[in-house]
Parts: structure tokens; sequence; C-alpha cells
């Protein structure tokens, strides 16, 4: 025999199920930009990866538990800054080598 109330039942629950909140557009540019601007793009993906980071965890915050990512967003602005950070710091670092060299070298 079989059972129809176990049946109807089920198809009632999937009826009522809540939709699975999105994930922010903007904090998984955030995050791609973020490890492209460790790799490939060094201060341009960087740049992006903050703005794009900021515009994502505000809207993740507005949206009242429709939109998710916070996560993503969060690693990709960590992922920014440090990538803004070693950019300058290599920077800098070779503008020392540069004018080291023009020290000792160039003046010969």
């Amino acid at each position: 025999m079989i059972n129809t109330r176990t049946r109807v039942d089920r198809m009632r629950y999937q009826s009522y199920q809540t939709p699975r909140a999105k994930t922010s557009l903007m904090a998984i540019i955030s995050l791609l930009s973020s490890l492209a601007g460790l790799t490939l793009l060094p201060i341009l993906g960087s740049i992006v990866a903050v703005i794009s980071g900021h515009m994502a965890i505000r809207e993740i915050s507005e949206s009242l538990g429709q939109i998710q990512g916070n996560g993503l967003a969060k690693i990709g602005l960590l992922l920014g800054y440090l990538g803004i950070a070693i950019g300058l710091l290599a920077f800098c670092a070779f503008v020392f080598l540069v004018l080291n060299w023009w020290f000792w070298v160039g003046r010969f």
C-alpha cells in the first residue's frame, strides 16, 4: 500500500521553502580582481579589488539578508590592500636601487 499522506506532505513542504540568498557579484569581482592584482595586474587589480570590495560590503549590509558574500568581499579587500602594499614596497625598493646605483656607479 502506498502512503499518499507522506507524498502530499513532502510536496507541501517543498513549495514553502525559502529561496536561497544570492551571492553579491561585486564580492566575486573583488575576490577575482584581488587575485589578479597579486599575479597579473599588480596595482590596477588591487585598486579594483578594494573599490569593489567596499561596494560589495555596502550592498550586502543594505540588502537585509537577501544578498550574501560578505566573506568573499572581506577576503577581496584584504588581498587588495595587501597587493597595494606589496606594489608600493616594490616601487620604493626600485627607486632606492636606482638611486643607489646612480650614486655609486653613475657618478664615474
